[in-house]
């Protein structure tokens, strides 16, 4: 991996005239160092207001939740959900880091953006449109040359502050691509909020290079009524629920480009549908250079034939893997994010972070996938044969599965 190249560019700016200027938009401090230690006894008041949580998972998994610091990429919807949860548990340090413009599109949908709804109604009324001019380049917020709109992460981050002055909110200035490869080893945990396959998987992979520490991965995307979470910790030591007297246990995870370079053949027979529709779409927005989300109806016919495609070259048949009504559901909901949808996966997902960084409770390995039409959670567990696995037991958010491993 190239030094320096660490995300390419993730969503393309909008510019609307009915959104609001925001002049001298206030930004939370971004000094790491007020992240607490967690050698320290915690003090009276994070005892008081962490009490009720601090009696099902005991005071040493309180303070190591109170000295993790978690980078969260991209505020979309589900990502906001997420950080309110591990806030307001008392995880030690959360940055935000999204350059987008706050938009329409976007802020319907996430709980940290007042008014968002608002926002939404007036572009309608308006008559305004969420797509970017064809050669529009907006300048960045505090350019001379234009006026001041704050970014995604400018408005979420005092807000998120607000739910619990305990913890350290910070908004990390610029883009992820500007960063050089050392940037994530600040963090104990990287989520990735949408973002195009080959940013997920290069995400990932430099999570991995860290030299210093283990850098736990996140990605995760909600499109209309689904949603999936993918986890890589490494190799992560836990205590069962219930079984701490045996000691810690690991769990072995792999690399996202690894668990899908998985054959489709390979997959067990009860493998959820929405895993196969999403492999489908995100490769059609690869190949196309677009992004997430993307897509509309007219693209249903080159979708439908790259499925063919994947399944004839996978070995397997189409008809019966990857479903057409989940496909035309996923691709009908284009970036919109259902906040009711979001507040599952966003509370799936703070409960896994709170996991991960507690290491209380066996974690999820490695897909969840949330689908509101059919009603349904589930875990998918694709590791390739050597590539890990280990820990079992139960727990996670849905019906856990086999996966490709034998």
């Amino acid at each position: 991996m190239e030094s320096g190249a660490v995300l390419s560019d993730q969503v393309t700016p909008e510019d609307s005239d009915s959104l609001p200027m925001v002049i001298d938009q206030p930004k939370p401090d971004n000094n790491m160092d007020k992240v607490m230690d967690n050698s320290k006894p915690l003090s009276e008041q994070e005892a008081a207001v962490y009490d009720r949580q601090i009696r099902v998972w005991g005071f040493e998994a309180q303070k190591r939740l109170r000295g993790a610091r978690l980078l969260a990429i991209g505020c979309t919807g589900v990502v906001a959900e997420a950080c309110k949860n591990v806030v307001l548990a008392g995880l030690g340090s959360v940055t935000l880091l999204d350059d987008t413009p706050i938009s329409a599109d976007v802020a319907s949908s996430n709980l940290l953006v007042p008014g968002g709804g608002v926002l939404m109604a007036s572009q309608s009324s308006s008559g305004g449109s969420s797509d970017p001019p064809p050669s529009s380049s907006p300048l960045p917020p505090g350019s001379a040359a234009s006026p001041i709109r704050p970014t995604m992460a400018e408005i979420c981050g005092p807000n998120l502050q607000e739910l619990n002055p305990m913890v350290h909110v910070a908004v990390e200035p610029g883009r992820l691509e500007d960063k050089d490869e050392d940037f994530l080893g600040r963090f104990d945990v990287v989520v990735l909020g949408r973002a195009p396959i080959v940013v997920q998987k290069r995400v990932n992979a430099t999570c991995r290079l860290q030299k210093k520490s283990r850098v736990a991965f996140y990605s995760v995307d909600c499109r209309g009524m689904s949603g999936k979470i993918f986890a890589d910790l490494q190799t992560h030591p836990f205590s069962a629920k219930g079984r701490e007297a045996d000691g810690l246990r690991i769990e072995t995870f792999v690399s996202l480009e690894d668990a899908l370079s998985i054959p489709w053949k390979r997959y067990p027979k009860r493998t959820h549908k929405l895993l196969y529709a999403m492999q489908v779409i995100e490769e059609f927005e690869r190949r196309g250079s677009r992004q997430p989300g993307a897509i509309t109806r007219e693209d249903l016919g080159a979708i439908f034939a790259l499925r063919d495609e994947m399944a004839a070259a996978q070995g397997v048949p189409s008809d019966n893997t990857v479903d057409d009504n989940m496909i035309e559901r996923i691709v009908m909901a284009g970036a919109l994010e259902m906040p009711a949808v979001c507040a599952i996966l966003g509370g799936i997902l703070g409960q896994e972070l709170m996991r991960c960084v507690s290491a209380k409770g066996l974690p999820i390995n490695n897909f969840f996938l949330y689908d509101a039409v059919l009603g349904d959670g589930v875990i998918e567990r694709l590791i390739p044969e050597g590539g890990g696995g280990g820990g079992g037991g139960g727990g996670g958010g849905g019906e856990e599965k086999g996966g490709a491993k034998k």
